[in-house]
This record gives structure tokens, sequence and C-alpha cells, in this order.
């Protein structure tokens, strides 16, 4: 049986408060584990609420799954796509996000040399998916960014590391970052990886084996329906 609490009440002063208390909710919502104590707002609680068989939302307290269409990361997304295409970005295609912020996928149709990795570099810093980032993949605009299959299909067969890969040290993280030592709170680094063709031979990749989406749908139908 689930139930849900809720309290009301005024914003008072600033204290030191220590993790897993009213803070854990924050750590689980970003990465599910609980970090160091941190500056938080005092709440003084004037009511307190209880019900039995609560809505449930779209972001539960457990270890997060591959799913770009929850609602955190939808609206994560967008504002990532909006942000990246507002900085003059053009032909971007999909923006999904994975993971409570760690990993955003960008899809683009790619017009010039260096537009898959000036995509990345401004979606890895810009407002929505600069704080606790940690990997932005790129790829061409025949990957689906919201089937994660696809995703790291494209990594493993477009993407050279020694080429396709860069890391940019000293990025804005935060005190719930799990992996940072408590001496380096406050940064992070971040991983860009160009999973795109190369754009000086994209006409000579080889291409891939694939077939028509409503065969696949149709296929896909008739083996569900001999299960």
């Amino acid at each position: 049986m689930f139930f849900e609490r809720f309290a009301r009440g005024d914003l008072e002063d600033r204290a030191r408060c220590a993790a897993g208390e009213h803070l854990a909710f924050e750590l689980l919502d970003i990465s599910n584990l609980l970090g160091d104590e941190k500056t938080e707002a005092i709440i003084k609680v004037h009511r307190l609420y209880h019900r039995n068989d609560p809505i449930m939302t779209t972001s539960p307290e457990y270890r997060p799954t591959a799913r770009a269409e929850h609602c955190y990361e939808l609206l994560r997304a967008a504002y990532i796509r909006d942000q990246v295409e507002k900085a003059g970005v053009p032909d971007v295609k999909g923006v999904a996000s994975y993971f409570r912020r760690f990993l955003t996928v960008i899809s683009l149709k790619q017009r010039y040399p260096g537009h898959a990795r000036r995509a990345a570099l401004v979606a890895s810093q810009c407002q929505g998916a600069a704080y606790l980032g940690r990997y932005v993949v790129v790829v061409d605009d025949d990957i689906d960014v919201y089937d994660i299959n696809d995703i790291l299909w494209a990594m493993c067969s477009r993407a050279d590391p020694v080429d396709a890969t860069e890391i940019i040290r000293r990025c804005w993280s935060g005190s719930l970052d799990p992996i940072i030592p408590k001496d380096r709170k406050g940064f992070s680094s971040r991983m860009i990886i160009d999973a795109c063709r190369p754009f000086e031979w994209m006409a000579n990749f080889p291409p891939a084996a694939e077939i028509d989406a409503d065969v696949s749908e149709e296929f896909n139908g008739e083996v569900e329906g001999t299960v």
C-alpha cells in the first residue's frame, strides 16, 4: 500500500542540515544516492497532511532507468533544445535526457564541418544541461534519440574514441554528485561523444542494413500475436 505525506509552512532562515533529512528528497530525485551536508532553507511547518492511495508521479524514488519519456526528462530535454537552438545551432532534430541529468542525446542533420561538435559543446554548457551533467552524445538524424538501443548502436558503429570524444574539465557540479570527493565538490568533468558519421566522408560511410519502418511494425505485430 502506498501513501503520501506533504507539509505546508513558511520559509525561514538557512542552516546546516545533514543528508538523509529533508535534503534526501532532492538527492533521490537527482541520482538516487545520498550525498553530503548542504546549506538549506529552514521551513517552519504549520500543517502536515497525509493520504492513502496517492497520485503516483513520473519521478518515483528508485534507481533511474533509461526512459527518456518520463516527465522530468521531457521537460529537461525541451529546455536544452530551446537553448541550443537559441544559441544558433541549426537543424537540431531531437533532444533526449536520460538518468536524471547525467546523459543528454542530441540528433541533428549535419550541415558543415564541426556542426556536431559545436552542438555538443553548446549543449554541455547551456543552462538546462550544465548543472550535474556527465555525458553529451550527438547522433545523426537517422538515429532515434528516444531509443537507447539506437543510441548505443550509433556510439559503437560511428564513434572511434580517439577522434570522437572530448573531456571538458572543471565544469559546474554540486554536492549531489555522488562520484565527486568531498574536497572537489562543485566541479566535475563532461565527456562529449560525437557518434555521427564523419562529415568529411559521410557520403561514403557504409550504409546501415535496415528494413522499412512499416514492414518492421507489421513484423513485430505478427510476432507479438504468436507469443
